[in-house]
């Protein structure tokens, strides 16, 4: 029920490009807080989102303190009433959220989500629901999906560290499947909540 987020900068030196010397020691800043949990109601009816080109730098896999992409384009979904944007890149692939990460169902069950690589940040929720996919026998193609593609899934939903899995039921103005949160995503929203009771005693 409480978050920890830590932050390491190289550490305090004069300005400049180059990295400083060797002798500059890290810095380590903490906080501490309690943890957030998305409103029930988001989670039983899903929420919407909206697509926004993806103008970030190469290196998305790298945690950085650099995140006015992401901001510029959390604001633009702000703007439009949405709880979340998907960041749709130059060739028309969905990569990620402002601040998750992304997935859709077809309507032959099959769980697709953005591959690894320097176009997406691996959240630990991604890691969590891969496994727990695997676990529970669902099927899992790790490739880039169009907006195209989003727009006519069966389901679709989003991972991060303060909403868990969040299910995505419109995405700019289309509805998802039946407009409910699918039966897969409930499944895997499931487990997980199962997966964080058995390691902690509490049921987000």
């Amino acid at each position: 029920d409480g978050s920890i987020y830590v932050q390491i900068t190289r550490g305090v030196a004069k300005r400049g490009h180059p990295f400083p010397n060797p002798e500059v020691k890290p810095v380590v800043t903490m906080a501490v807080f309690p943890a957030k949990q998305p409103p029930a109601k988001d989670v039983e009816e899903g929420v919407r989102v909206v697509s926004v080109p993806d103008l970030r730098w190469q290196h998305c896999d790298i945690k950085s303190i650099s995140l006015l992409g992401n901001v510029i384009a959390n604001q633009q979904g702000v703007e439009q009433g949405a709880k979340e944007v998907y960041m749709v890149n130059d060739k028309g692939f969905v990569t990620e959220g402002s601040l998750s990460n992304s997935y859709i169902v077809t309507y032959d069950n099959l769980l697709i989500t953005h591959p690894i690589d320097d176009h997406i940040l691996n959240g630990v929720r991604r890691q969590n629901v891969m496994r727990l996919a695997e676990e529970l026998g669902i099927k899992v193609e790790e490739r880039p999906f169009t907006l195209e593609e989003a727009k006519a899934a069966r389901e679709s939903f989003l991972t991060s560290a303060n909403t868990n899995i969040l299910p995505v039921t419109t995405i700019d103005d289309s509805s998802i499947g039946n407009g409910k949160p699918g039966e897969i995503t409930l499944k895997l929203l499931a487990a997980y909540r199962k997966h964080v009771a058995e390691q902690t005693g509490f049921t987000p």
